[in-house]
């Protein structure tokens, strides 16, 4: 791997570490009242507004994965 391809994969691994800490983070305490989350910035209806589901962690946190396994995967076979 070079230098690009090494930043590239912990970036990703960072992005994905995000979105899986605030995919466990809205499980384990929902929003609403007595919530430790309620006056936290993302969680307070801001950005995240307590509504991070599966499907949105299957699209911001594992998308980015297939993309780069698809593209190194169609790299191989364009180097042959």
């Amino acid at each position: 791997m070079n230098k690009i391809e090494k930043i590239t994969v912990a970036s990703i691994i960072g992005w994905f570490f995000i979105h899986l800490v605030i995919f466990i983070t809205t499980k384990i305490a929902p929003c609403g009242f007595d919530s430790p989350l309620e006056h936290l910035w993302p969680f307070d209806g801001g950005i995240i507004s307590c509504v991070y589901d599966l499907s949105e962690f299957l699209i911001y946190g594992i998308t980015p994965i297939i993309i780069y396994s698809i593209y190194k995967i169609l790299s191989k076979f364009s180097n042959k």
